[in-house]
């Protein structure tokens, strides 16, 4: 957070007249408390989490990414026994598992982004919405 706050003090300093306590207090207002109250509550959670260098490693950042591509493949044959009853276990585990290798899927469960944890949640959203769950399903789409 520091080295984005001292780029945009830069940014603002080369592109308008402001004095240095002006800079100065943008920037603490970005780290501040404030900032954190205004963000969406995901990221505030994550900026919480920060205080926590030592767990914030790219292999366990990524490892989320690689539990909630197993929850997706459960979420997915949830759905696949939901929507088709006639299937089977068998073979809905083998549709979960083809998915889950969907090369789309596979690539952005080793990378940090949101996506695989996103398409968790609309996933389950709708798994909620089919068994008519709906404060379930509302609760897990925000």
């Amino acid at each position: 957070p520091l080295l984005a706050c001292e780029l945009q003090l830069l940014l603002i300093a080369s592109n308008s007249k402001f004095s240095c306590d002006e800079l100065l207090q943008f920037c603490r207002y970005y780290i501040s408390l404030a900032y954190l109250a205004s963000l969406f509550p995901g990221a505030w959670a994550i900026k919480v989490a920060e205080a926590f260098d030592p767990l914030c490693t790219t292999a366990l950042l990524r490892s989320t990414n690689v539990i909630m591509a197993m929850v997706c493949g459960v979420l997915v044959h949830d759905l696949l026994l939901c929507i088709k009853p006639g299937i089977g276990k068998t073979k809905a585990t083998a549709y979960a598992i083809l998915v889950a290798l969907y090369p789309v899927h596979w690539f952005f469960t080793f990378l940090y982004y949101t996506d695989v944890a996103s398409l968790a949640s609309v996933l389950a959203m709708y798994l909620s919405c089919l068994k008519k769950r709906f404060w379930v399903s509302a609760l897990v789409s925000v």
